[in-house]
């Protein structure tokens, strides 16, 4: 591939009316600043990737892959230019890949331009940069209104206001209608210096394959939490060995590059699938602060578990974005707005999309489930349609969150053949890890005499590892438990257990500890459950603290 032409510093192809506009929004605080031009100024090495877009759509994508295309094209006798188009009206937004500064300054000035057109008049948008710094968010922005279809040039300026942030690029128009174009080019950022400051020229940036750092939103709202079911009302004692599922291959695609690097020296993708070892945490009472239970067992939770109704969506971005800044990675489930008939057939489309978007927003990956545990809540059928509709869209919103299904894991060894893997598992849309939730039920005494015969956590792993890798879907356990006997009698079962996980290739490990719709002694009270758990934790990997 050639280095990127960036036209910028080139004649531009046909007159161009120039709009400028100074503004900072910062978020949360509402405080809007203006900043006057910088004549005196000068300007310092191109910032963007492809802003030419000589090379097509390297370096770009767009906020709903769904509902908006983004393309290149070549016409009216010159360069190429990117053109986004929408199915419906609606906003649609050219977003640089990677944010195209990757570490901010306080104080630092920095110029950006781009050129743009409707294909059909009337189009109001906006040239947007957003400064992300942790939780906090400012944007500086440029509004336009194209009355007509000729190229309009629009700037702004400002000075950034964090150590430590990263910039994000956007170009947007706002309820575009379906089939009418925003068209743009010579999209560029430029840092401004005091004459005689300025550094030596580098070569212009090239596009790699990364994703875009993901920035947060300010959220509101506390938790509370629907009681979860931990565990089948069936026993789950394997009593034969039983047949691996043959469920269909889930599309396969190249792995998402790698964003990090864990506490054990692994990298992690950009949805925190790990490339070796696996997260050990736990669900921490109802959706409770974890740091007291962090402080008794001597460690950060590498995952933490949290369960929300289809209202707590500012709660689970609150919490998830906590989670992240401690170095935790979240998963959450939600239960639905709607009957899974209707969610099947999109009554759900605008709350998911609206719940991906905000987590897309956050620093760092996030897992997510809808409705964990189906199994006996109504039609399966239905919920598998659901599960199909809804995957994709969390998907196409979202490059940092990995699409979960939770299920009990007994019920697709030893239950109903609708519940079998292969029966249930949603067919061609891509999920990136499969939750299980086993306990060990030896000292349980929810069905009738205490259980003195251990759960085969093993004989699950050998099956949840076959099914994987005839699937390409990752695993692990999303819930999990030992009782207070089973604790005194078997005190290695945790350190073991994840050992066994590992080994089988399962990536997570999620401790059941809370006493929330629980039929045993699964909480983590006694010194003996704190040391095995704290033992296990200070070899276990974490995401970095910050996301």
């Amino acid at each position: 591939m050639s280095s990127p032409k960036h036209k910028q510093l080139m004649p531009l192809r046909r007159p161009r009316a120039i709009l400028v506009l100074f503004v900072s929004l910062a978020v949360g605080a509402a405080v809007i600043s203006t900043s006057a031009p910088s004549p005196a100024l000068v300007a310092g090495p191109e910032l963007v990737v492809n802003g030419s877009f000589d090379d097509g759509t390297v370096g770009w994508r767009t906020n709903d892959a769904r509902n908006s295309t983004l393309a290149v094209v070549s016409g009216d006798g010159a360069g190429p230019y990117a053109s986004v188009t929408s199915s419906s009206t609606r906003t649609v937004v050219l977003n640089d890949r990677v944010n195209t500064v990757a570490r901010t300054t306080a104080g630092t000035r920095y110029r950006v331009s781009a050129s743009v057109r409707g294909s059909q008049p009337k189009v109001s948008g906006q040239l947007r940069v957003r400064e992300v710094a942790g939780k906090d968010v400012t944007v500086h922005r440029s509004t336009f209104y194209l009355t007509d279809t000729g190229w309009t040039t629009v700037e702004v300026e400002f000075e950034t206001v964090s150590d430590g942030g990263s910039l994000d690029l956007n170009v947007l128009a706002w309820k575009n209608a379906a089939g009418r174009a925003l068209e743009i080019d010579d999209v560029s950022m430029m840092e401004l210096f005091e004459p005689g400051t300025e550094p030596t020229p580098t070569p212009t940036p090239t596009a790699t394959p990364t994703t875009s750092v993901p920035t947060p939103p300010a959220p509101t709202a506390s938790p509370t939490r629907p009681a979860p079911t931990p565990s089948p009302s069936a026993t789950p004692t394997p009593t034969s060995s039983p047949t691996t599922p043959t469920a269909s291959p889930s599309p396969t695609a190249p792995p998402p590059p790698p964003t990090g690097v864990l506490s054990n020296g692994c990298r992690y993708s950009a949805r925190g699938i790990p490339a070796c070892g696996a997260y050990f945490g736990a669900a921490v009472g109802g959706n409770a602060d974890p740091t007291a239970f962090e402080r008794a067992v001597g460690g950060t939770l590498g995952v933490r578990r949290t369960y929300w109704s289809p209202t707590q969506v500012d709660g689970a971005v609150k919490t998830a974005a906590a989670d992240l800044e401690a170095g935790r990675l979240p998963w959450i489930s939600f239960k639905l707005p709607h009957s899974w008939a209707e969610m099947a057939q999109g009554a759900g489309d605008a709350w998911a999309r609206d719940i991906a978007q905000r987590l897309d927003e956050l620093d760092g990956p996030v897992w997510l489930a809808f409705h964990h545990e189906p199994e006996g809540d109504g039609p399966i059928a239905e919920w598998t349609r659901l599960q199909q509709r809804l995957a994709p869209v969390v998907r196409a919103e979202a490059d940092n969150v990995a699409y979960t299904i939770v299920l009990t894991g007994w019920n697709q060894l030893h239950g109903a053949p609708e519940y079998a893997l292969d029966a249930l598992w949603p067919k061609g849309v891509k999920v990136d890890v499969a939750g299980f939730d086993v306990y060990n039920f030896y000292g349980s005494t929810k069905d009738g005499p205490v259980r003195l015969e251990p759960t085969d956590m093993k004989a699950y792993f050998k099956e949840f590892a076959a099914w994987s890798k005839a699937t390409g879907v990752k695993w692990g356990l999303a819930e999990t438990g030992f009782t207070d006997m089973a604790s005194l009698d078997h005190p290695a079962w945790i350190s073991e257990t994840y050992d066994a996980l590992v080994d089988a290739g399962g990536i997570a490990f999620t401790y059941f500890n809370s006493p929330l719709n629980s039929s045993s002694s699964w909480v983590i009270t006694s010194a003996q459950k704190e040391g095995a758990f704290g033992a296990v934790l200070k070899r276990s990997p974490r995401l970095p603290a910050g996301g």
